[in-house]
């Protein structure tokens, strides 16, 4: 890929501890590695404040973690990831979801193959609490995007 776009991974988290370090290494672990994670975790009344410290200190990528002093909710939290954030493209993660290894190498050939492309967006697979995937996809494959060229990506 001749064009390698810096993409920014943006993360609002709320307790969500339990599920951090398998999404934060779903990023790490990306096939395409011009990425950084930004995290702002919305005051966390779990263990995610001490993970996140940790996860930090280990990430193999530039990675950025800020914390609310109180619970503002996702938008205000989304919008300050935004913010902080420093690529020309912008993905957004829930702190509850995992990407599959090849979402911005596959994504990334969209948009090069059509320069009209302006949104990607993904379906995912829904898990049960072990992590095995139910027969359930998240959006309804009818759904499109309202009047912008957009490329659907059958697999996050």
């Amino acid at each position: 890929m001749v064009n390698q776009p810096y993409i920014s991974v943006i993360m609002a988290s709320y307790n969500h501890a339990r599920y951090l370090r398998e999404t934060v290494e779903s990023v790490w672990a990306q096939s395409y590695t011009n990425i950084e994670l930004v995290v702002v975790d919305d005051a966390s009344t779990d263990e995610s404040a001490g993970l996140l410290k940790s996860l930090f200190d280990e990430s193999p990528i530039p990675m950025r973690v800020e914390f609310n002093e109180e619970n503002r909710g996702p938008a205000f939290t989304i919008g300050r990831a935004f913010e902080l954030s420093k690529g020309e493209l912008i993905a957004f993660l829930a702190s509850d979801d995992v990407y599959a290894p090849s979402r911005f190498e596959s994504q990334l050939r969209g948009f090069a193959d059509d320069p009209q492309l302006q949104v990607s967006f993904a379906d995912g697979v829904v898990l049960d609490g072990k992590g095995a995937p139910l027969d359930r996809r998240i959006a309804d494959h009818q759904q499109r995007a309202a009047g912008v060229p957009a490329l659907r990506w059958e697999s996050c």
